[in-house]
C-alpha cells in the first residue's frame, strides 16, 4: 500500500521538488528566494496498510492564460551558480558519520583542536537572561561536528577548540522551535570540552564494512560520491534557479481561485495521507512533527501560490513554443517514475497513477529542460 500512496503523492505533488525554493509572486510581491514551506514529515508509528486513501476532488476550472500572466523572457536568463567543489574536510566528515553508522568505535584524539567531522565529549549548560533553561543541560555528551545535531551555529562554534576548553557558544534558537519560551531567542550554551574522539578506518573496520582493502580506498571511494551529489546539487540549483528568473520576469495579474483551491487541497490530501499511513489524523501528525495548525495553513496558502505559479507559468510556456509530450515520452517517463519508486512494471505504476498528472509533470518538466537549456550560467 505504501508503494502506491508514494505515487499517489509524486503525481499530486507534481514538479513539488523542483518548484521548492520557487517564488510566490503576484503584482505586488517579488520573492524569488523563498523557500517552499511544507512541514517536516515524521516517520514514527507503525505503517498502517489497512487504511483508505483520500484523494484530491477540487477541480482545476479553465481558465484564460491571458487573464492572469504576461510571459516575462524565459530563454536566456542570466544566472550565477555558486561552485561546489569537495575538499578533504568534506571526505572526512562523510568518513566519520558513514563509520558511525556501521558501529566502528571510537578513539580519542590528543595532539591536535577539533575539526569537522570530529566527536567531541562534552558538558554544557544553555543559559537565557542568565537563567538556565530546561532540557539545556547535560555532562558526558558525545556530538559529532557536522552532524547538524544541534541548531544552527552550535557545533561550528566548537571547531578550533583544544580539550580541557571552557568556551561560550552564542547562538539563537530558529524561529519554528518547539519551545515557545526558546523559539527566535539568543542565548549562550558555556560548553567543556572533555575529550575529542574520531573513528579509524582499521584494517578490521574495512574488511568487515566495505569492499575496500585500504584506507586510501575508501577515501577515494568517499571522494567520487561526494561528487557525484555535487554534481546533482548543481543540477538542481541550475534548475531552481534559471526557473526563478523566469518568474521574476513575469507579470501575474492574479491566480484562479480555483487553482489555489487544488493545490491547497494537493498538500493536505499529502499530509492526511501520509498522517494515516502511520495510524495518525492531521492533526496528530502535525502535533508530533512540532507544526501548529496556523502554520500549517499559512504553509498551505504559500505552497497553493507557489505551485498556481508555477502552472501558469509552464503553461505559457508551453503556448509560446508549441510544446507538446509524444507517447513515447510519456512511457519513457512512466518507466523511470516505476523504476525510481520500486515497481515491478510501468503498468503497475500506472495502475497507481493519475495519467493526466503524470502526463503534466512530464510536458512541465520538457518547459524546465528547455529553460535550463537556454539559460545563462555564471
Amino acid at each position: 500500500m505504501m508503494k502506491k500512496i508514494v505515487s499517489l503523492i509524486v503525481l499530486c505533488i507534481g514538479l513539488a521538488l523542483i518548484a521548492a525554493g520557487c517564488s510566490s509572486k503576484d503584482k505586488d510581491t517579488k520573492n524569488s528566494e523563498e523557500n517552499e514551506p511544507t512541514p517536516t514529515p515524521i516517520t514514527s508509528g507503525q505503517d498502517d496498510e489497512s487504511f483508505e486513501p483520500v484523494y484530491n476532488t477540487k477541480v482545476r476550472e479553465e481558465y484564460k492564460l491571458e487573464d492572469y500572466i504576461k510571459l516575462g523572457k524565459y530563454k536566456g536568463v542570466e544566472v550565477n551558480i555558486e561552485k561546489r567543489e569537495v575538499t578533504d574536510e568534506d571526505v572526512y566528515l562523510e568518513m566519520q558519520l558513514d563509520m558511525r553508522n556501521n558501529g566502528a568505535e571510537l578513539t580519542e584524539v590528543k595532539d591536535r583542536p577539533v575539526q569537522l567531522g570530529d566527536t567531541v565529549n562534552i558538558d554544557y549548560q544553555g543559559l537565557k537572561n542568565g537563567v538556565a533553561f530546561e532540557g539545556g543541560t547535560d555532562t558526558g555528551y558525545d556530538l559529532m561536528i557536522g552532524s547538524n545535531a544541534f541548531i544552527e551555529g552550535f557545533e561550528e562554534q566548537i571547531i578550533g577548540a583544544k580539550t580541557g576548553d571552557k568556551i561560550d557558544l552564542n547562538v539563537t534558537f530558529p524561529e519554528q522551535y518547539p519551545a515557545a519560551d526558546l523559539a527566535g531567542e539568543a542565548v549562550i550554551f558555556k560548553v567543556t570540552v572533555n575529550k575529542i574522539q574520531q573513528y579509524v578506518a582499521t584494517e578490521t573496520y574495512l574488511k568487515d564494512n566495505t569492499e575496500y582493502d585500504s584506507e586510501e580506498a575508501y577515501k577515494e571511494a568517499i571522494r567520487q560520491q561526494l561528487v557525484l551529489e555535487n554534481e546533482e546539487a548543481v543540477k538542481n540549483e541550475k534548475q531552481k534557479k534559471a526557473y526563478n528568473a523566469v518568474v521574476d520576469g513575469c507579470e501575474f495579474i492574479k491566480h484562479p481561485k480555483t487553482l489555489l483551491e487544488f493545490y491547497a487541497e494537493d498538500l493536505r490530501v499529502f499530509y492526511t495521507n501520509y498522517a494515516a499511513a502511520y495510524s495518525m489524523d492531521l492533526n496528530t501528525f502535525l502535533q508530533a512533527s512540532g507544526v501548529t495548525m496556523e502554520q500549517y495553513e499559512s504553509d498551505e496558502k504559500k505552497y497553493a501560490e507557489n505551485m498556481a505559479t508555477r502552472e501558469l507559468v509552464m503553461k505559457a510556456i508551453i503556448a509560446a513554443e508549441g510544446i507538446t509530450l509524444s507517447e513515447e515520452e510519456f512511457q519513457k517517463g512512466a518507466e523511470e517514475y516505476a523504476h525510481e519508486y520500486g515497481y515491478e512494471s510501468v503498468q503497475d505504476f500506472l495502475a497507481g497513477a493519475e495519467e493526466e498528472l503524470l502526463r503534466e509533470d512530464l510536458i512541465f518538466q520538457k518547459v524546465l529542460d528547455l529553460i535550463v537549456a537556454e539559460a545563462k550560467f555564471s
